[in-house]
């Protein structure tokens, strides 16, 4: 069964597909899938219009697309299946289908089947299209190797500062002048946070840092922070967040990212600020530099030490504080632990600059892929003399 979560935007996850007991003809069942159709994600903001292509599922077992996915079958005497399926991702065929085809508000649009049905599209001889559609092979097939090669160098990038952190922080023969100390005496106190109310518009209003703010690159989390929560004096009081304070990820959590993540926190100045219940204030001790206990925390989650101490409950992952810290960490001198914090800033800024100039890079690609697609199919390139602009 493929849903829309399998229908990515680089293809069919299969790991994200389900299976579904069935006796009799798969070929019976709506939906059902055969080579050559177009899966165009029907419901839903942000996934709505993305456009997949099924050849055939890898273990050559019956796929059928869910409710949530239409199943696009050209008529292949008079649409090309390939050139279809790029018309479909074409910007042209995506502004008209949301400005006509789309119906609903917010998180419940949705995509009219019959409006589809009823859409007319331009096409060329049979010929022409073939060729544009294998012109569109080659070229975005070029487009993606590149735009995989970031991504891939993207996350060497973070693997490496994920191993740097665990090496300088958590060395298996720490020096002489380190002492082991358990993380609970690093800090003054744990906290919860407190999610409160509705925003009231008035003086109880408190800007509210949750897991969504953190900065897994930077690992600080609060300068981004939009969420304003209506919180009683008494509660605010013991929980106002400090520039350095830690915060540690307590509830929620998931396959990928487990629960435990832990930044120190960077939120604007003079603004009153705590977290949200899921996420625990850890308020360092003067005998640790805040920036230092922030990147032990993150070091130790890098290496795992949070995994004991997870526990599971209807979905949620939910840390055990008291056993996490209580674990023994080693502590090196002040003076120490400040060289130690502006040499892992240093690589940290200089993972985050590459980030972001990788990331503009895959955006350039993307956009240029997209209007290769669209001038191709829409007549405005000419493909028998076109030469791709992308090396």
């Amino acid at each position: 069964m493929v849903s829309q979560a399998a229908n990515q935007k680089s293809g069919l996850d299969w790991e994200r597909t389900r299976f579904h007991s069935y006796l009799g003809d798969p070929r019976k069942l709506k939906g059902y899938l055969q080579l050559g159709d177009s899966l165009v994600n029907s419901t839903g903001t942000g996934t709505l219009g993305r456009v997949g292509w099924f050849e055939y599922s890898p273990d050559s077992r019956p796929c059928v697309a869910d409710g949530h996915v239409t199943v696009v079958r050209f008529n292949p005497h008079r649409v090309h299946p390939r050139f279809g399926y790029y018309y479909l991702k074409s910007s042209s065929f995506q502004r008209f289908m949301f400005e006509t085809l789309v119906t609903g508000s917010t998180n419940q649009i949705e995509l009219s089947r019959e409006g589809m049905r009823a859409t007319s599209m331009p096409v060329p001889a049979l010929e022409e299209q073939r060729r544009i559609a294998d012109f569109l092979d080659v070229e975005t097939n070029r487009i993606g190797k590149l735009i995989g090669m970031r991504t891939s160098q993207l996350e060497l990038i973070e693997s490496r500062s994920k191993c740097q952190l665990a090496k300088v922080l958590l060395p298996p023969i720490p020096p002489a002048s380190w002492r082991e100390i358990p993380i609970k005496y690093l800090f003054e106190f744990e906290r919860a946070g407190v999610w409160g109310d509705d925003p009231a518009g008035d003086k109880s209003d408190v800007l509210c840092v949750r897991v969504a703010d953190f900065d897994r690159i930077s690992l600080t989390g609060g300068s981004t922070a939009a969420t304003y929560r209506a919180i009683d004096a008494q509660q605010i009081r013991r929980r106002t967040l400090r520039k350095g304070d830690v915060l540690l990820e307590k509830s929620g959590g998931g396959e990928k990212n487990p629960v435990g993540f832990a930044v120190n926190y960077d939120g604007p100045e003079n603004v009153l600020a705590t977290t949200s219940n899921f996420v625990s204030i850890l308020r360092p001790k003067s005998i640790v530099f805040p920036r230092f206990a922030g990147l032990l925390m993150a070091a130790n989650y890098f290496a795992g030490m949070n995994i004991p101490f997870i526990k599971q409950t209807t979905g949620i992952q939910n840390l055990d504080g008291a056993g996490y810290l209580g674990r023994k960490v080693h502590l090196p001198t002040i003076s120490e632990q400040v060289s130690i914090v502006r040499l892992l800033d240093r690589n940290l800024d200089s993972a985050s600059r590459y980030r972001n100039s990788a990331n503009h890079q895959i955006d350039l690609l993307a956009e240029r892929r997209q209007a290769l697609i669209t001038a191709a199919v829409t007549g405005q390139l000419d493909v028998t003399t076109a030469r791709s602009g992308v090396r």
